[in-house]
């Protein structure tokens, strides 16, 4: 193997799985010459899907490894005859009300074709390499879990917790983030709430129905998102729908207490070290949070869970993990 070039999705669409595979790369550079392409066009037209795949022909390498980080599935089209690694991040492309033309197509390009052409497929976890399979069958199929990216590292010990009034970190406010049962589940807990993300004009509304304190904020920087978790006491990440589930091991990594739904793929990042409830009960997460607050002990030992847990997710440790992906390749 003498170099590894990574093909990512249009620079202006970039967020977490630029974010990871920055991390990524920068871990490999420090074994083999690592090359990164952006894709020039953004949109799924067909016209910018051909562009997309000529750009990557166009920049190939036979003697490389070859690797689409995501999203741009379909770009493995433009790598046939070369050694081939496709990440699938989930298979959100699938869900959502469409047409069976737009699902089809979608399921073929971005699907279908990708996972037949690869020599590899990585998946984020467990629950996206079934999903996968339930799909396409095929044996070159691992799991690879997403590095934790955060900006800042921290001392790893428990830092004061405020049980009179927490601070409650939500990530995200898309509709599978689920930040409204959140809310809901919040009613007579004392609390301040901190909200990455945009809000809508419903959730808006909700949040002072409630009149519980928050704030709102987006458009942060990496280091801004690492004082977010720093600064707060739990992480809530109550999601119905996730590829992997990153706050939760920032989160740890920040000493937070975290509360998280009980379902795949959130309690395969977490496995014991962290706090939860059914994400469509908002009693139970009314009951998970009082945990937390009012059960020190309870809470303490979590928190030191949650940094043993962190380790599991250390860029160094992931980085190895491609490196015996990309020797047998």
């Amino acid at each position: 193997m003498k170099e590894i070039l990574y093909f990512n999705r249009n620079k202006n669409n970039r967020f977490s799985i630029e974010n990871v595979t920055n991390f990524i790369e920068k871990e490999v550079a420090k074994k083999v010459p690592v090359y990164s392409f952006d894709v020039p066009n953004i949109t799924a037209s067909l016209h910018d899907i051909i562009g997309n795949i000529y750009y990557v022909f166009k920049h190939r390498k036979k003697t490389a490894i070859n690797h689409v980080t995501g999203d741009i599935h379909y770009a493995i089209i433009g790598l046939i005859g070369c050694k081939s690694v496709l990440t699938i991040h989930d298979l959100v492309f699938l869900e959502g009300k469409q047409n069976k033309i737009s699902y089809w197509l979608k399921y073929f390009l971005w699907l279908y074709l990708p996972v037949k052409l690869a020599d590899q497929i990585i998946c984020i976890s467990e629950k996206t390499k079934q999903e996968v399979l339930k799909h396409v069958n095929t044996q070159s199929i691992s799991v690879i879990y997403n590095p934790i990216i955060l900006a800042k590292q921290f001392t790893q010990q428990i830092k004061p917790f405020r049980e009179d009034c927490p601070k409650i970190l939500l990530i995200g406010t898309k509709s599978n983030k689920n930040i409204e049962n959140t809310i809901l589940a919040l009613n007579g807990i004392k609390c301040n709430l901190l909200i990455i993300g945009k809000l809508n004009d419903a959730q808006l509304q909700l949040l002072m129905s409630s009149r519980i304190p928050f704030e709102n904020k987006y458009n942060l920087t990496d280091d801004e998102i690492a004082d977010a978790y720093y600064e707060s006491d739990i992480v809530s990440f109550m999601s119905t729908y996730e590829g992997f589930g990153m706050p939760i091991v920032e989160g740890q990594l920040a000493g937070c207490a975290v509360l998280t739904s009980n379902i795949a793929p959130m309690t395969e990042v977490g496995a014991s070290s962290v706090v939860y409830a059914d994400p469509y009960n908002v009693l139970s997460i009314h009951e998970a949070f009082n945990k937390i607050i009012n059960d020190k002990i309870y809470r303490d030992r979590k928190i030191n869970e949650g940094f043993e847990n962190a380790k599991r997710f250390s860029p160094e440790k992931i980085a190895s993990e491609y490196m015996k992906i990309y020797d047998e390749l």
